[in-house]
C-alpha cells in the first residue's frame, strides 16, 4: 500500500511540475509579447492595460496622457536605414526614462510615437512638463557616430476632463498630437472643437436612439468551425446597423457611442432576444448550431441581466448549452470582482461562458483559475502571426495546452489561410473562426452558405 502511495505522490509531483513549467513558460512568452523589442518599453496593449489598472487604483487622482511624436521619422529611416532608425528609437526611449519623473510610465504607441502617463501633470501645470520634454530633445542623439537632431510634436489629454477610460484618453492625446502639426509651439491639448469626430458623434447619438425604434439593426452570423471534424458547430452573432443615410455600420463605429450614451443595454437585450430566437429556430429544424453573443463590462454591471437571459431561455424553450456568452479579457481586468460574480450567476443558467480576445490582457493569468468559463478565444493578433513568427506560435501552442488542462475549448479568431488552419490543427486547437471559412453573413446569406459550403454540415 505504501509503495502505491509513493508512486502516486511521485506521479502527482511530475504532473504538477509539468503544469507549472508550462505555466511559467507561457508567462515568460506573454511578457515578451507585451514589450516592444526595439525600445524595451511596454507596447500599446501593455500600456493600455497598465493605464486601465491605474484608473481602477487611483480613480480620484488627476493625470495627463502625453503623446510624443518624432517629426519626419520616415525620412530619417529612408536616409540612414532602418538599423540606425531602430537604434535611434532605443536611445529616445532610454533618454525619456532617464529624465522624466519616476512616477511616469512610458510606452511605445506607434512607429514614431511614444506615450506617457504622467500622474503629476494637470491642465494647470502641463507647460512645465512640455518644457521638460522639449529640453530632453534639445540635444542631438548620437547613433553609431552619427549625430541626429530631432523635432518632436506633443499632444496632451487629461483625466478626468477628457475621459474616464484608457481608450478615449489615449485616442485624444493622439488627436492632440496630430493637431500639434499646425501649432507654432509644436504642442496641443485635446479640444473638442478641433476633433473631427465630435460633430459626427453628436448627430449619431440621436440617430442611434432612432435606429432602435425603426428596426435598423440586423444580426450577422460568422461560423465557428470544428477543425478536427471539418464542419460548423457554432456561430457568433454580430450586430450591424443599417443606417438610412450612412449605410452599413460595423459595431466598432457605434458600440463605444452606445456605451457613452446609455443605449448599450437596449442593444444587448435586442441582440440576446433575437439571437436566442434564431438559435431555437435552428434547433427546431434539427440543426445543431450554438450561438455566441458578446457582453461588455457595462452589461456585466447590469444585475438584472442573468434574470433576463434566464427568462429568454425559458420563454423560447432553448437548450441553454447552445448559448455561449463571450466576455472580453479586458472586461475581466477592468472590473475583475464584478466580472467573476456575474459569470458565476450566468453559469448557473446552464449556458457556456467564453473569454474573448484572450492574450490582449497582461494580468489575466491570475484570474484564469477563478473564472467558471468553458471556452477561450485566442485573439486574432496571435493567430495571424503563428505561421511566420516562431515565438507567437509557441505562445499559441502553450495557451492551447494550458486551456485544455483547465478543461476549456479553444477557439482561434482571425483564421485567414490554410497554413494557419493546419498549424492550429497540429496544436490541437478545437475551433477556428475567420474569413478563411466565411465573413459575417446576413441570415439569408448564412443559410445559403450552410447549404453549399464544405464546412456547412452540422
Amino acid at each position: 500500500m505504501s509503495d502505491c502511495i509513493a508512486i502516486f505522490l511521485i506521479a502527482s509531483s511530475i504532473l504538477l511540475l509539468g503544469l507549472l513549467g508550462g505555466f511559467f513558460f507561457y508567462k515568460k512568452l506573454l511578457v515578451q509579447s507585451t514589450y516592444d523589442a526595439v525600445t524595451e518599453l511596454p507596447n500599446r496593449i501593455n500600456f493600455f492595460n497598465a493605464l486601465t489598472q491605474h484608473l481602477l487604483k487611483y480613480p480620484t487622482m488627476p493625470f495627463a496622457i502625453i503623446a510624443i511624436g518624432i517629426d519626419r521619422f520616415p525620412q530619417i529611416n529612408q536616409a540612414l536605414g532602418y538599423q540606425i532608425g531602430d537604434r535611434l528609437l532605443n536611445h529616445v526611449a532610454q533618454r525619456l526614462k532617464a529624465n522624466l519623473n519616476e512616477a511616469s510610465m512610458i510606452g511605445r504607441l506607434a512607429s514614431n510615437v511614444f506615450i506617457v502617463l504622467a500622474p503629476e501633470v494637470t491642465n494647470q501645470n502641463f507647460k512645465k512638463y512640455y518644457e521638460k520634454i522639449m529640453e530632453i530633445f534639445s540635444q542631438p542623439f548620437s547613433v553609431y557616430t552619427v549625430n541626429i537632431d530631432l523635432d518632436v510634436l506633443i499632444g496632451f489629454s487629461f483625466y478626468p476632463t477628457d475621459g474616464n477610460a484608457a481608450a478615449p484618453l489615449i485616442q485624444k492625446a493622439d488627436l492632440a498630437l496630430y493637431a500639434a502639426r499646425h501649432s507654432v509651439d509644436r504642442f496641443e491639448c485635446y479640444q473638442e472643437n478641433k476633433d473631427p469626430h465630435h460633430r459626427n458623434k453628436i448627430s449619431l447619438m440621436s440617430e442611434l436612439r432612432e435606429g432602435l425604434t425603426q428596426n435598423e439593426f440586423q444580426i450577422f452570423y460568422q461560423p465557428k468551425v470544428n477543425l478536427n471534424k471539418g464542419h460548423i458547430t457554432q456561430v457568433e452573432a454580430l450586430i450591424r446597423w443599417f443606417h438610412p443615410t450612412r449605410g452599413e455600420m460595423s459595431p466598432d463605429s457605434f458600440i463605444p457611442l452606445a456605451e457613452e450614451t446609455g443605449h448599450l443595454k437596449n442593444l444587448t437585450l435586442w441582440l440576446l432576444e433575437n439571437g436566442i430566437k434564431q438559435c431555437r429556430l435552428w434547433e427546431e429544424q434539427k440543426l445543431s448550431l450554438g450561438v455566441s453573443i458578446n457582453l461588455s463590462v457595462k452589461d456585466l454591471l447590469n444585475k438584472k441581466l442573468p434574470i433576463y437571459i434566464g427568462s429568454l431561455i425559458k420563454e423560447h424553450k432553448l437548450d441553454p448549452t447552445l448559448l455561449t456568452l463571450e466576455i472580453t479579457e479586458s472586461a475581466f481586468m477592468r472590473e475583475p470582482h464584478v466580472a467573476i460574480d456575474a459569470t458565476r450567476k450566468l453559469i448557473q443558467l446552464g449556458v457556456n461562458l467564453s473569454i474573448d480576445d484572450f492574450g490582449t490582457g497582461y494580468s489575466s493569468l491570475s484570474y484564469l483559475k477563478k473564472l467558471p468559463v468553458n471556452e477561450l478565444k485566442l485573439d486574432k493578433s496571435f493567430t495571424q502571426d503563428i505561421v511566420h513568427t516562431e515565438r507567437v506560435a509557441q505562445i499559441v501552442q502553450s495557451t492551447i495546452r494550458m486551456a485544455h488542462t483547465l478543461g476549456m475549448t479553444v477557439v482561434a479568431e482571425g483564421v485567414s489561410d490554410e497554413k494557419t488552419v493546419n498549424l492550429l490543427k497540429h496544436f490541437s486547437c478545437d475551433l477556428g473562426q475567420g474569413y478563411y471559412f466565411s465573413q459575417p453573413l446576413s441570415i439569408k446569406d448564412f443559410e445559403a452558405w450552410l447549404a453549399t459550403s464544405p464546412w456547412g454540415k452540422t
